[in-house]
């Protein structure tokens, strides 16, 4: 009596028999990487698996360019519309306000040092977001000011988070901050007709879908 006996072959080598011998077509699906968003009080931090993926590089916005108390200081600079700080590039992020877009977003605030050298310093990412006028305001933040604002964004499918950089799983995105920051080309403050340094606030907006 002759017992058959099982042969088990490699899955490589049935699967290039099989496209071989019938040109079948294989598709393999990887599960995708998660997205997550852990909260902290009223920011939020996005973390993802990164291997094969870039950190985005953010939309930067500079809100401001100088203290009050600098003002005061250079009188004679605060006077004079030619004297604040003019940033050359990126064009057209001085003093802008960034759009909330379809999608999601992820916002974080950092303090920066305009040097009277022409290069940025102090870079400090900012854990309580400042209010203004132009700030791209998170969603939690922008229900305490106007309540149909979520909603809208909502039924637009808009979402924007703070980014906490007190999380470790917020540091790829800070330091893609940082790096777009340093990059920041202006003429600085003038006072007496001397460059002077003065410190501003710089928005930085992350696409994350």
């Amino acid at each position: 009596m002759i017992r058959s006996s099982k042969v088990v072959i490699p899955f490589a080598l049935a699967v290039a028999v099989a496209v071989l011998a019938g040109g079948v077509g294989l598709i393999v699906r990887f599960p995708r990487p998660k997205q997550t968003l852990s909260r902290n009080q009223n920011n939020y931090a996005f973390t993802e698996s990164r291997e094969g993926n870039r950190t985005p590089v953010p939309e930067l916005h500079v809100l401001s360019t100088n203290m009050i108390d600098e003002n005061v200081t250079y009188a004679d600079g605060g006077r004079k519309q030619n004297a604040d700080v003019k940033i050359l590039s990126p064009p057209d992020s001085q003093y802008t306000q960034a759009v909330a877009r379809p999608g999601k977003q992820a916002v974080l605030q950092l303090r920066v040092k305009f040097d009277a050298d022409g290069s940025i310093s102090e870079i400090t990412p900012l854990a309580e977001r400042s209010l203004c006028g132009i700030c791209l305001l998170p969603d939690d933040e922008a229900k305490a000011i106007s309540p149909d604002l979520p909603k809208t964004r909502k039924r637009d499918r808009v979402e924007v988070v703070g980014i906490d950089p007190t999380l470790p799983q917020s540091r790829d995105l800070i330091e893609a901050a940082v790096a777009a920051v340093k990059q920041i080309s202006f003429i600085p403050f003038q006072s007496e007709g001397k460059p002077v340094p003065t410190h501003g606030l710089v928005e930085c907006v992350f696409r994350l879908d």
